[in-house]
């Protein structure tokens, strides 16, 4: 049987994730539906009847991870933002045109952008840190953090769109 699956960054970002982060839930997972009577229904299962209907299985496979990918997104849009992001990148997105933008592409520049904002944030700490202990008393730039953020989540959003060629906005 050969089919493709067509599988959403999220989701693949976050299967990655439960495999480096979580096996001992997943694990936990699996126990506890052996516990509860999957070990019983496995055993009824006929292994010919499914070999013959492997839509079956595919549909299964599918539902899953959909299933997944739904609540994924569902917890991803009320997870709340960091101060910082909030204070740097929201004012921004709120001057956006968002009716004109797919939420996916927005989402995502906006996480790369906290990423990069919280990597520059961390610089300019360390950058800090290490000019207080230094004598010669040399002084750091000011913070252009809205500057920074608007340049940085603009660049984003162009990286990520990927218009549609019916769109009438292209």
């Amino acid at each position: 049987m050969s089919i493709n699956i067509s599988l959403s960054f999220e989701l693949i970002c976050l299967i990655n994730w439960l495999l480096k982060n979580e096996k001992q839930l997943i694990n936990a997972l699996v126990k506890q539906a052996l516990k509860n009577g999957f070990a019983q229904e496995l055993e009824k299962i006929d292994g010919e009847h499914t070999l013959e209907n492997p839509e079956e299985l595919y549909a299964t496979v599918i539902d899953f991870l959909l299933f997944l990918e739904k609540n994924l997104l569902k917890n991803l849009e009320t997870a709340s933002i960091d101060i910082h992001t909030q204070e740097e990148i929201l004012p921004l997105v709120k001057k956006l045109d968002a009716d004109n933008i797919d939420h996916k592409t927005l989402w995502l520049s906006m996480q790369q952008t906290k990423k990069q904002l919280c990597k520059e944030r961390n610089k300019r700490e360390d950058l800090q840190d290490i000019q207080e202990s230094d004598i010669t008393k040399e002084t750091i730039a000011p913070d252009q953090a809205p500057d920074q953020a608007a340049e940085i989540l603009f660049e984003k959003l162009l990286k990520n769109w990927k218009p549609h060629l019916k769109e009438p906005l292209n």
